[in-house]
């Protein structure tokens, strides 16, 4: 806020762009982006805020709504909030020589990516949901680091579930080629988040087809418009049981059916190349 009132006072002539990555603000239920719940200090500092950049953009249709219905829902009329999503870069792709696969050529591979074992990803939940099903041929790797803190709850996993050291794999850090040739082998991610901004996995599995199993936490209800999935309530009492039946009815599932679950498609809407060049609010910061 600093830098955007001394840029302004010092008479800069250039836009302010602000890309709002929108998490949790809200206290005892009640959301302090309202003018009605907030402090006397935050209407000071919101009312001399709000004012300066030029052009907002929020990343997820339930970030849009919110502001939509905050003290900042008024800039959407004057033409200065703009929902803008994540995108992939396909070239990413091009220099580590990974090309996706079409659907009927993917393995029965489920995976997870991201920091596991943090509080924010909820691995516990994983484990708890991986221990109850029957996996049968599939294999479920975990990619990403591990905190030192979780790693005595895998190896508490793999003491009680000793069959599932060949079908639960945990890689720890890999290469992003490995990473995407995962994601390019795999049918189904899964992500057991209790809260995220806009995940960039997300986005990494829904442009390389897999179906997303997932919290409905930030981004995951945006994705799905790209490709399939199911969405659980992160916290509700059910969502261990509902994990478990979904996984498990995946697993059951014929080849010919697993072909079904998403569309076989090219996703060029998901490019930040296409995003870029058709949202309205790139259109007001290059003028």
């Amino acid at each position: 806020m600093y830098k955007m009132l001394a840029y302004r006072l010092g008479g800069g002539k250039g836009k302010i762009y602000l890309k709002l990555d929108l998490g949790i603000y809200a206290k005892e239920g009640k959301d302090l982006l309202k003018w009605e719940n907030m402090s006397l200090f935050l209407k000071t500092v919101h009312f001399f805020f709000k004012p300066l950049p030029d052009v907002y953009t929020v990343e997820t249709k339930r970030s849009y709504e919110r502001l939509r219905n905050s003290y900042y829902g008024d800039l959407i009329e004057k033409g200065k909030l703009f929902r803008l999503p994540n995108g992939f870069d396909p070239e990413i792709l091009d220099e580590i020589g990974v090309t996706r696969r079409a659907v009927s050529e993917k393995e029965k591979v489920m995976i997870t990516v991201g920091r596991l074992g943090t509080h924010q990803k909820n691995t516990e939940l994983l484990l708890d949901v991986l221990s109850k099903v029957d996996l049968q041929d599939w294999k479920f790797y975990c990619i990403g680091p591990i905190e030192d803190s979780f790693k005595g709850e895998i190896e508490r996993f793999y003491s009680e579930h000793p069959k599932k050291k060949d079908s639960v794999i945990f890689t720890g850090m890999i290469s992003q080629k490995e990473k995407f040739e995962y994601y390019d082998k795999a049918r189904v991610f899964v992500l057991t988040s209790r809260h995220e901004g806009f995940a960039f996995a997300l986005v990494e599995a829904a442009y390389i087809k897999n179906y997303i199993v997932s919290t409905d936490v930030g981004g995951a209800e945006d994705v799905l418009d790209y490709t399939g999935g199911v969405l659980f309530e992160p916290g509700g009492d059910g969502v261990y049981r509902e994990f478990a039946e979904e996984i498990q009815r995946i697993v059951s599932m014929s080849d010919a059916e697993l072909d079904g679950l998403v569309v076989d498609d090219e996703r060029e809407e998901m490019t930040w190349e296409y995003i870029l060049s058709t949202n309205e609010a790139m259109s007001l910061v290059i003028k």
